[in-house]
Formats: C-alpha cells, structure tokens, sequence
C-alpha cells in the first residue's frame, strides 16, 4: 500500500509532474480521496476556471496632483463590486471566488496597477462559459467607470 499526497491539487497541475517524474511506476491502481467534512460517495465536481484581471491606469502624487492619475484600484474595487452585486443572478451551482492581489504600493500614490485573481467554478463547460462571460462584463465595468 502507497499512500502519496500530490501538490499543488487545484491549479498547479501536481499530479502531472508526479506522473512525468515516475511516481506512479509499479502503481497497479490509483485512488483519488478529497477530504470532506462529512461522507460523500458521489461529490460535487465542478468545471473551474482562472481568471488574472490587470487593471492599468496612470501614477501621480495623491495630495499634490491627484487629477494627473487615473486610479486603477479604483477599476479593480469596481469590477470587484460589480461581482459581488452580480451574484444575486448567479445560478446556485455556480461558484465565484476572487481576491485583490496588488492594489497599489504607496497609500499617497495613485496606483497605476491593480491586479485581481478569480476562480470560477460551473458544473460543465458550456454554463462555465456563461459564467465567464458575466465576469467579463464585471470587470469591464471597472475599467469603464474610472
């Protein structure tokens, strides 16, 4: 009996890079085990995709000549709002998870770049799809609204 844990289990691909390295070699059978809080023969799989939002705008000293800059936390706060306003028409099988991951470097500097990451989970890829297309528009707003 192996009992092996694999890295990087959602998004990192780890299981690949156990498969090409030859950790599987001499397996006969392989079982994959999710930990729940609760027993589950047959659980919730959903389609998941990854989006990486970059807002770009234009630095300027905050105080002293903020009307020169264009806010880009400014976009990200808004397509992230926009989100979570969305998510009363959202299907309840669909799932949206997302964080603000660089919003700005210096509170008295109007920053040039906001990121976002976002996971975005659907049971197939066609209502994936329709997910995604109501994200874009989210985040879009963002950058139309600054």
């Amino acid at each position: 009996l192996t009992v092996m844990g694999t890295p990087a289990e959602e998004g990192g691909g780890g299981k690949i890079f156990l498969i090409r390295g030859g950790a599987f070699e001499g397996i006969d059978f392989a079982m994959m085990v999710h930990p729940f809080p609760f027993n589950a023969i047959y659980p919730n799989v959903l389609s998941i995709s990854r989006m990486n939002i970059v807002y770009r705008g234009k630095s300027a000293h905050a105080a002293a000549f903020p009307w020169e800059g264009v806010n880009a936390l400014d976009a990200a706060v808004n397509g992230y709002t926009a989100v979570s306003h969305m998510r009363q028409h959202l299907k309840p099988t669909w799932r949206v998870h997302g964080v603000i991951t660089n919003g700005g470097i210096k509170p008295n500097i109007i920053p040039e770049k906001a990121e976002m990451d976002f996971n975005l989970r659907a049971p197939n890829n066609s209502e994936l799809e329709e997910l995604r297309i109501k994200m874009r528009g989210c985040f879009q707003s963002g950058a139309t609204a600054t």
